[in-house]
């Protein structure tokens, strides 16, 4: 072969390697180091949500504990004002010089007291509630406040209007009838507020009025009796104005909204939301879905919304009620909510950076590999032409490339070539001389060429007429054989030509050629049928013994159930009185004769039988079309076991009597073993009462 020029292919593929590692290590390099920033810029997000959540929360619980549940010392002279004679109406009127500068001191919406003497199940309850629609603006007079419920009395004498839903007693109705019962529920009523204030969750007073939130305690008399409950509402409208929209995030913003959990197994439910935005996108009806994002910053993603984008809660609990108050279980959350696009933006513009870069880095490498390849590729691909093109069956001529490193591989292809044309030779004359069964191929799919040995296709039964005489042929020929392996052997196939055969197919194949050997096994398989039956079959009787049973039973059974089937328990009897007077020998005849009866059952192709022990036999009656045709095949059978006589040495014909227990396998419920036990249950019944004939287990 010529020599070509000295142009160092090495170098080249030297320089694309180091290109091709720089630019990973750059990947590399960036992925991590902008993996950190990304992780931390979220972390940030998180935790600035989260701040906000928080500061937010305190101003609310500020609020509601703070100002709006500070009773003292109105409570205190409201109960002094009570007394066990003390007529409703004159306390209601006299309480009210308590009760309004409770509900301007607190700044809530409405303050009440609700007398329940007569017992909550009332209708009617003694009560008095002003309301004070807007309890910023205070006025000089009490003219900016309404009576909600209580004596008119009170509405002259301050001079304050009645409301539109005024009445004089407070109705109890089964919506508002809750916030009563709860209060003054707690078995560890005290004086103390702070132990025993009940926040209720929104509701209406009645049809008419606005939804409101109360918090309530019970008011004792002088005397320490408990005589009702004092408290303030939040109307949620005044509520929603301590949770403003846009404090999260200025522009179309999800803001905050208040979620309540009834203890600690419940689920955490909006109550009070936000804006129509918020109606828009969650159930009020159904609880929330959390997935959690970040335990330390209280960050959850919300999965239950009717948005298209994800969206972030952060959930912090509300400290309404002291530890182990009555309703410390009951759980108060404000929850505030933002879109993924809006809480995770720098970190989306961090991710677009990294993308960029990688795609930017991506590229350049393409190129480079791409112009480098294509400048060694060049002279590869005519000597790969010059290779398709050759004589496989001659020794291969190769031209010169012009890159020395090529055309010394092209020398060493050369001589490999040679030697494995001679060495193939050689192989098939060893084959040929060991006298081994064994026979093998290789297919070129890019050639469309095969190559057999001598005994290939003698191993395969194929005379010379049926044997393939091109390359699409060969490979059909191929495929129809070894495509069905038998059932025990993967890899071990059935010749049924004129000599019957199996064979073991072991294959090696890439994209374009495949390479096989073939080794007849026919000793070797039918050795181990031998032995497989040997050990699943009884060897006086070669039905299935108690192991090949089972074994056939859980085949089935692992299979899908059609039609109707049932299990049956046989014993022989009579067999120990035979034995003892003829002996073993005869004991045995009677054993086969009525296992011959008993195989009568597989004609129809739908029973196995097995023998489990010495005088012991089951089958498996499978697949039927109804419970009636078992029960026919099973009163034919007794009816030519009933015909069927033996004759015993001493001139004696005696009947073969066989016993048995069916029971029906309606599903597949039950194991192997509790269908057995329930078959032998009714093969005992049978030897007890019905000797001879059988019994169909009734549970």
């Amino acid at each position: 072969m010529k020599k070509g020029r000295p142009l160092s292919i090495i170098i080249k593929l030297t320089v694309f390697m180091v290109i091709m590692i720089v630019v990973q290590t750059l990947l590399i390099s960036a992925l991590l180091i902008n993996g950190g920033v990304i992780k931390q810029a979220t972390d940030n997000a998180f935790v600035l949500f989260n701040d906000k959540v928080s500061g937010r929360l305190s101003v609310l619980e500020g609020e509601m504990k703070n100002n709006w549940t500070v009773f003292d010392p109105y409570l205190k002279n409201m109960s002094n004002l009570l007394t066990s004679d003390q007529d409703d109406t004159a306390f209601l009127e006299a309480a009210a010089k308590e009760l309004i500068p409770l509900l301007r001191r607190s700044q809530v919406t409405g303050a009440y007291i609700i007398l329940t003497d007569k017992g909550v199940e009332s209708e009617y309850l003694p009560a008095l509630y002003i309301r004070d629609y807007d309890p910023l603006m205070n006025s000089y007079s009490d003219d900016d406040l309404y009576v909600v419920f209580g004596p008119s009395n009170v509405a002259t004498s301050y001079q304050i209007p009645l409301d539109q839903i005024w009445q004089y007693n407070f109705k109890v109705t089964e919506e508002n009838r809750h916030f009563i019962e709860k209060t003054l529920s707690s078995d560890m009523l005290s004086a103390h507020t702070s132990d025993v204030g009940y926040w209720n969750k929104p509701f209406k007073l009645s049809a008419g009025d606005v939804e409101i939130i109360t918090y309530s305690v019970p008011i004792f008399d002088r005397y320490g009796e408990v005589r009702g409950l004092v408290g303030i509402d939040i109307t949620v409208n005044y509520l929603r104005d301590f949770l403003p929209k846009n404090e999260l995030y200025p522009q179309d913003s999800l803001g905050y909204l208040i979620a309540y959990q009834d203890g600690m197994d419940g689920g955490i439910d909006p109550i009070v939301l936000n804006g129509a935005l918020q109606k828009r996108l969650l159930n009020e009806d159904e609880p929330f879905e959390f997935t959690q994002r970040d335990e330390e910053s209280h960050i959850f993603e919300v999965e239950n919304h009717s948005g298209v984008e994800s969206i972030y809660a952060s959930v912090e609990a509300m400290g309404l009620y002291n530890y182990n108050s009555p309703y410390d279980r009951e759980r108060w959350y404000l929850v505030g909510l933002m879109r993924e696009e809006h809480l995770l933006k720098s970190t989306r513009v961090i991710e677009q950076i990294v993308v960029y870069s990688m795609v930017i880095a991506l590229i350049f490498g393409v190129i480079g590999g791409i112009v480098i390849s294509f400048q060694m590729s060049k002279p590869l691909i005519r000597l790969a032409k010059q290779l398709r093109s050759s004589d496989k069956n001659q020794p291969i001529e190769l031209l010169s490339t012009g890159l020395s490193e090529i055309d010394a591989l092209s020398e060493a292809f050369i001589t490999t070539n040679k030697a494995m044309i001679e060495s193939a030779s050689r192989f098939d004359k060893m084959i040929q001389m060991s006298n081994l069964p064994i026979g093998a191929y290789e297919v070129n799919y890019a050639l469309k060429t095969y190559f057999v040995t001598d005994r290939f296709f003698e191993l395969l039964g194929l005379e010379e007429a049926a044997q393939p005489k091109d390359f699409m042929a060969f490979v059909t020929t191929l495929s129809k054989f070894f495509n069905y392996p038998i059932d025990e052997e993967y890899d071990v196939y059935e010749s049924k030509s004129k000599v019957h055969r199996y064979i073991r197919y072991n294959q090696s194949a890439n994209a374009e050629i495949w390479i096989g050997v073939i080794l007849d096994v026919t000793d070797e398989i039918i050795e181990k049928r031998k032995i497989k039956r040997e050990r699943d079959h009884d060897y006086l009787t070669d039905i299935f013994n108690r192991d090949g049973f089972t074994k056939a039973f859980e085949r089935w059974y692992s299979q899908e159930m059609t039609g109707q089937s049932a299990i049956v328990m046989f014993d022989l009897d009579n067999l120990k009185n035979i034995n003892d007077t003829y002996g073993h020998q005869w004991g045995d005849d009677y054993i086969k004769s009525a296992v011959a009866m008993l195989r009568t059952l597989e004609d129809e192709g739908h029973a196995i039988v097995g023998r489990r022990s010495g005088d012991e036999f089951y089958a498996l009656l499978h697949n039927y079309d109804s419970k009636e045709a078992i029960i026919r095949v099973m009163d034919r059978l007794y009816a030519k076991i009933h015909g069927t006589d033996i004759l015993f040495p001493d001139n004696q014909e005696r009947h073969i009597a066989i016993s048995s227990g069916l029971k029906w396998i309606d599903n597949k419920s039950s194991s192997f073993e509790t269908l057995l036990h329930m078959a032998d249950q009714a093969l005992y019944e049978a030897k007890e009462k019905y000797k001879g004939f059988y019994r169909i287990y009734n549970g």
